[in-house]
């Protein structure tokens, strides 16, 4: 069964679901849209975010063909064809019971494009933020093939959650530079669920860290991330890798302070 989101389900999602159930050997157990298109609807710039749950690994075989349909369907950033396709494929006896790090199974982004056009494709790995992805899907997907999300999968303890933000960190503000507004946007939705344990769309995790203690300066570029991010304007960071430094150590800061100290 597909479900509808206000009857405009995204073209990509329909064939991704298409693509993922003709593979020969995929054993689906659900498919998942997540992310912005179900929380607070598709922005200019935003992917498309599935989760696949399946009940046994992916052969070599399965993931050249996965890979290859993934190719054809999802868009580079800014073609204007189609939009950029992430899709998370994991196990489920690889989460049921629940264990930290979570495993992956697969990985599609459009960033990985030219290494799948290679046939350079990623293997299974851990990975501290498809913690976070799970505890936000469990509470925000539209099960696509399936049933609901929780009825797959078990709970994310928040003590998890809690690791994940700090496990995180590191890898996120190594790519600061070059994706200035992606990560400040994703510090300051961790700087929220730090806070507070809730989860919440890019934009609107941005006001809220504006009006929870960043200076004059600090509160304009986050909005200038934010208005960005739903199109209201184009970002240039040209010129401001200093200011831009500076407010991710500050929301680094502040998140780190909201988590216990281990």
């Amino acid at each position: 069964m597909i479900n509808d989101i206000d009857g405009m389900m995204p073209q990509e999602a329909l064939l991704a679901l298409r693509l993922l159930k003709t593979v020969p050997g995929i054993a689906l157990a659900g498919v998942y849209l997540h992310g912005s298109a179900v929380m607070a609807g598709l922005r200019r710039d935003s992917d498309i975010d599935l989760l696949a749950v399946l009940g046994q690994g992916l052969s070599q075989t399965e993931k050249k063909t996965l890979s290859e349909g993934l190719l054809a369907i999802s868009g580079p950033p800014g073609d204007g064809r189609a939009r950029p396709i992430e899709l998370i494929a994991v196990c489920q006896a690889d989460l049921v019971p629940w264990r930290y790090p979570p495993r992956r199974e697969y990985l599609y982004g459009e960033w990985l494009r030219d290494r799948f056009r290679r046939g350079d494709i990623q293997g299974p790995a851990f990975d501290p933020d498809l913690t976070l992805i799970l505890a936000q899907s469990l509470l925000y997907s539209v099960p696509l093939f399936g049933p609901e999300l929780r009825d797959v999968l078990g709970p994310v303890p928040a003590a998890d959650v809690r690791r994940a933000i700090r496990d995180s960190l590191p890898e996120l503000l190594d790519h600061l530079t070059g994706d200035e507004r992606n990560v400040l946007l994703t510090l300051a939705r961790m700087w929220f669920t730090a806070s507070g344990g809730e989860f919440a769309s890019k934009d609107t995790a941005a006001i809220w860290a504006v009006n929870h203690g960043l200076s004059e300066d600090q509160g304009t570029l986050l909005r200038t991330a934010g208005k960005a991010y739903l199109g209201e304007c184009e970002d240039n960071w040209e010129g401001l890798g200093g200011q831009v430094q500076h407010l991710a150590r500050v929301m680094t800061r502040e998140i780190l302070n909201c988590l216990p100290v281990v």
